[in-house]
């Protein structure tokens, strides 16, 4: 060994790192952050909350609930055959999910039902428009419609639950769904059921939306059995606790990825080493390859595996999905110079 990496100074090189790719993604997507709340202001949260709502456009297959077929207005039948098409295509769909998306939830506004999607941070549902009027130009999301497909988004296959007219307030917590969701997928369900719990007055919908808005955990009622939300709940700051939970993981990513740029023989070690570096600067960053360890001296990027999906997810492949998957390397090309390294290398899986 020539030098000696701190690994603590490394780790908090890095979780700073993180939060500054999170900051520039937040304003490269234009993704409402007010940070109107000290608490909720990490751009890192924002940035989570909009990437695990954001459907990743790859082809999957489409499974229907007990709810249909189901007699609809023309208009609305021939959108929904249009997403059902560009979902088994693997086209982008996330034009049809509603400027909430992006312009008007925010995990660190002053106002609570405004700091996530209740309906998918409680029970694991997105909802989209059915519109079949073309989107104008320049704009990404579609007309608002008058009928709402509500369905869950899976590895593999998008789940329709049902389509309804477009419902305001608490008809976003309506428990017809999640009943449609237990009889038409007994299996998906059945692992949210609590067990030594017994099953409590099953709740209204506008119960259900009063206590999401005030970040009351809630447990749902059928027949004698008692179950947790499938989209694992609200926190008591009325934020999505799935959103919190992936936070926390892309921390402890960030500290062993450090722990593995310290480590003696590794690549990142024997690489700088090969290049006569003596004082190495290691940096986590955006590259045109994607989420990588920049060395500055060198200006070599050590790429973070991207995943694959025959093999597990590692710490190094989860972080970069969270972070830069690849519809996000896609956006950003078009629109931001990015750094470029003279040489990359791929880190191990």
């Amino acid at each position: 060994m020539i030098y000696q990496l701190d690994k603590i100074f490394l780790e908090n090189r890095f979780q700073q790192d993180l939060n500054d790719v999170a900051t520039e993604l937040v304003g490269l997507f234009s993704l409402r952050h007010a940070r109107e709340v000290a608490h909720l202001d990490n751009p890192l949260l924002r940035w989570l909350d909009f990437r695990l709502r954001y459907v990743d456009p790859i082809p999957r297959k489409v499974v229907y609930s007990d709810k249909f077929p189901k007699r609809l207005p023309v208009s609305a039948r021939k959108a929904l055959k249009n997403l059902e098409r560009l979902i088994c295509h693997g086209k982008d769909i996330n034009c049809y999910q509603g400027k909430g998306l992006i312009k008007h939830h925010d995990v660190s506004g002053a106002k609570r039902q405004f700091r996530t999607d209740f309906l998918w941070a409680d029970w694991n549902i997105l909802h989209f428009h059915l519109s079949d009027e073309p989107i104008p130009r320049g704009e990404f999301f579609s007309q608002p419609a008058d009928w709402i497909l509500f369905c869950i988004v899976g590895g593999d296959a998008v789940a329709f639950v049902d389509v309804l007219p477009h419902p305001k307030g608490d008809g976003f917590a309506d428990p017809d769904l999640l009943h449609t969701v237990a009889r038409s997928w007994p299996r998906y369900f059945d692992q949210f059921r609590v067990k030594g719990i017994h099953a409590d007055t099953p709740l209204s919908a506008q119960r259900i939306h009063q206590a999401r808005k005030g970040g009351v955990a809630q447990f749902f009622s059928i027949g004698k059995s008692a179950y947790i939300g499938p989209g694992m709940g609200i926190t008591s700051a009325s934020t999505a606790l799935k959103t919190t939970l992936a936070l926390d993981r892309a921390r402890d990513h960030v500290r062993s990825l450090a722990e593995l740029v310290c480590l003696e023989g590794s690549q990142f070690q024997s690489e700088t080493l090969a290049s006569s570096v003596q004082n190495p600067e290691f940096s986590l960053c955006m590259t045109i390859q994607g989420l990588a360890v920049f060395e500055a001296v060198s200006s070599r990027a050590f790429l973070l595996p991207t995943s694959r999906p025959e093999i597990p997810l590692s710490f190094l492949t989860e972080l970069r999905e969270l972070l830069m998957p690849d519809w996000v390397l896609h956006f950003i090309k078009t629109i931001e110079p990015l750094k470029v390294a003279t040489s990359v290398f791929q880190a191990p899986a």
